[in-house]
C-alpha cells in the first residue's frame, strides 16, 4: 500500500510479479538468518577478545616475571661466573673440603674425576630442581653476589622466599669439622644473600652421595643441628643420582 497501489499492482505483468514474489522470499529468508548470523559473529568476536586476552595474559606474565628477575638481579648487582672462574671455585671448594691436599702442586687423576664429577652432579641437580621449581622460581646457577659464591639461588616470582643452595657431591666418610664448616660456610653465605637482596631466604644443604653413606651423613649432621649450641639454621637435602636422573 506504500510503495505500489492495489490498481498498479494489478497491472503488473506475470514476470514482475514473480520477480516481485522472489524478491518477497528471499527478504523473509535474510530476515530470519540475519540475527543468527549477527549471533554467531558475536559469539566469534567475544571468543576472539577472550583468547586474546589469555595470549596477552601469559606473554605480560613472562615479561613480569624477566622485568621482575631483572630487578632482583640488579638489586643483588649479581653476576654470572664464567667458566673458568667456576672451574676455580670448584678447586677451591675441594681444597676446603679437603678432597686436594694444599701441599699438590697438581691435582690427581683421582682429585681431578672427583672435581669434574662435583660438576656433574650440579647440573643434575640445577635440571631436578628447575623441573620442579620453575613454575613458581627463577632458577640461577653459579653466580656471585657480593663476594660470595652460589651453587644454585631459587628466586621466588612472587616475592615470596628465595632458596639458597649448597651442592655436596661427597662418596665417603668425612671429618666432623667439615660436617661444621660445610653448615658454617653455607650460613654465611646465606645471610650475606639476604642483607644484600633484603629478601626471605632459606639455605638448603643438598647432599648427593651413595646409599650407604646417606645414613652416616644424617646421623652426624642431626647431631649437630640438634645441638642447642650450634646456631645453623637451615634444610638438610639427601639424594642418589638416581633420584637426580629420573
Amino acid at each position: 500500500d506504500i510503495l505500489i497501489t492495489q490498481e498498479e499492482f494489478k497491472q503488473l505483468s506475470e514476470f514482475s510479479l514473480q520477480s516481485l514474489n522472489n524478491r518477497m522470499a528471499i527478504s523473509r529468508i535474510i530476515s530470519s538468518i540475519f540475527p543468527w548470523f549477527c549471533f554467531l559473529l558475536m559469539a566469534f568476536g567475544i571468543f576472539c577478545v577472550i583468547y586474546g586476552c589469555i595470549k596477552w595474559h601469559k606473554i605480560q606474565t613472562d615479561l613480569d616475571e624477566q622485568t621482575h628477575l631483572d630487578t632482583v638481579m640488579k638489586r643483588l648487582n649479581a653476576e654470572k661466573l664464567t667458566p673458568s672462574e667456576v672451574a676455580e671455585s670448584k678447586i677451591n671448594e675441594a681444597f676446603e673440603d679437603g678432597e686436594i691436599s694444599s701441599s699438590e702442586s697438581n691435582v690427581l687423576p683421582s682429585r681431578k674425576q672427583a672435581i669434574i664429577r662435583g660438576f656433574q652432579i650440579e647440573d643434575m641437580f640445577f635440571k631436578y630442581i628447575s623441573k620442579k621449581l620453575h613454575k613458581n622460581y627463577d632458577i640461577q646457577q653459579n653466580i656471585r653476589v657480593g663476594d660470595k659464591e652460589y651453587d644454585i639461588v631459587a628466586i621466588s616470582k612472587r616475592n615470596g622466599t628465595d632458596y639458597v643452595f649448597e651442592i655436596k657431591a661427597w662418596n665417603n666418610s668425612i671429618t666432623h669439622s667439615l660436617y661444621r664448616n660445610t653448615l658454617q660456610r653455607l650460613k654465611i653465605a646465606a645471610e650475606n644473600y639476604g642483607q644484600l637482596s633484603n629478601r626471605k631466604y632459606i639455605a638448603k644443604l643438598v647432599i648427593v652421595s651413595q646409599p650407604q653413606y646417606i645414613e652416616e651423613f644424617k646421623e652426624h649432621f642431626g647431631r649437630i643441628l640438634n645441638n642447642p649450641k650450634n646456631n645453623f639454621d637451615c634444610d638438610i637435602e639427601y639424594y642418589t643420582e638416581e633420584q637426580l636422573s629420573k
